[in-house]
This record gives structure tokens, C-alpha cells and sequence, in this order.
């Protein structure tokens, strides 16, 4: 019995592992897309005037699209990777947004708040949470406190391709 539960254990850690690096394999690969200029580019500013928001002071977003047409199906764009430099008063945030060829989220990055930590997030495809860190520490995902954060980044992701798909 021991034996049994041991093994499904072992390959489902097996299993996150190759997932988890399909999802570096896919953000080296979009990258480097993106280093070579084989992305097209979309910018987005928040406020480019930089005019005083109430309550708030400065406050600023440039968001950074990388897509792609596919030209062999559908001549549709998609969006691959999404970059925001934001500034709110005197915090300021930065984001990555990588996607799976399909559309759907596959890896964030965030570096906010005030004590600018570090999370990263890494999606299967079927939209779930494999894995999730913060700074060096890795979080259980049974742990229910991710709920609403998962929630949240994935709307995130989500309200972005959707906000791509209306400027496209």
C-alpha cells in the first residue's frame, strides 16, 4: 500500500516537472521569438500625460503585446507574451504574461508592492495551477489562501488577451 502511494506521488511530481519545463522551454523559446523581432508589437499607455490621478498621484501603465499571426489556419492574431511596467504613486510593478500557442495562460512573473517581491506562476494547459512561488519558497497548492490569488492573476491574464483581442 505504502509502495502504491509512494509511486502516484513520485510520478505526479514527474509529471509537474515535465510541465514545468515545457513552460521554461516555451518562455526561452518566445523570447528569444522576441529578441530576434519576430513578434509583432502592440503598446498600450495608461495615462501618457502622466496628469495626477486623485488619491493616488502618479500614476502610469505601458503595456507591451508580443503576437503572432497564424497564417497556415486561421490568419488570426495571437497574443504570445505581455509586458507592464507600471507606476502607482511611489511603488512601482512589473509583469510578464507568457501564453501557450493555444491562447490560454501559461506562466506569470510579478515583481509588486511595496517590498517588490517576486511570484511566479506557472499554468498547465487545462488552466490550472502546477506551481507557484514566491521569492525562494515554493507554496503547496492545496494551500487554500491561493484561491483568490490564482483567481486573480488568471483574470488578469485573461482580461489582457481579451483586451488584445479588441485592439486586433
Amino acid at each position: 500500500m505504502k509502495v502504491a502511494f509512494f509511486l502516484v506521488v513520485f510520478s505526479s511530481v514527474l509529471v509537474f516537472a515535465d510541465q514545468i519545463e515545457e513552460i521554461r522551454a516555451l518562455y526561452s523559446g518566445v523570447m528569444g521569438e522576441i529578441e530576434k523581432g519576430n513578434y509583432y508589437k502592440t503598446t498600450t499607455v495608461i495615462n501618457s500625460d502622466n496628469a495626477s490621478y486623485p488619491a493616488v498621484g502618479i500614476y502610469f501603465e505601458n503595456i507591451d503585446f508580443y503576437w503572432e499571426i497564424d497564417i497556415e489556419f486561421s490568419f488570426e492574431p495571437s497574443v504570445r507574451f505581455v509586458k507592464i511596467n507600471s507606476q502607482y504613486s511611489a511603488i512601482e510593478e512589473y509583469h510578464e504574461f507568457l501564453y501557450y500557442d493555444t491562447g490560454d495562460l501559461a506562466f506569470v512573473y510579478r515583481k509588486a508592492g511595496i517590498m517588490r517581491e517576486i511570484e511566479r506562476f506557472y499554468f498547465n494547459r487545462a488552466g490550472e495551477l502546477i506551481r507557484f512561488v514566491r521569492g525562494d519558497e515554493i507554496f503547496e497548492l492545496s494551500d487554500g489562501d491561493l484561491t483568490n490569488l490564482t483567481e486573480e492573476v488568471l483574470k488578469r491574464g485573461t482580461n489582457l488577451a481579451e483586451s488584445f483581442s479588441l485592439i486586433h
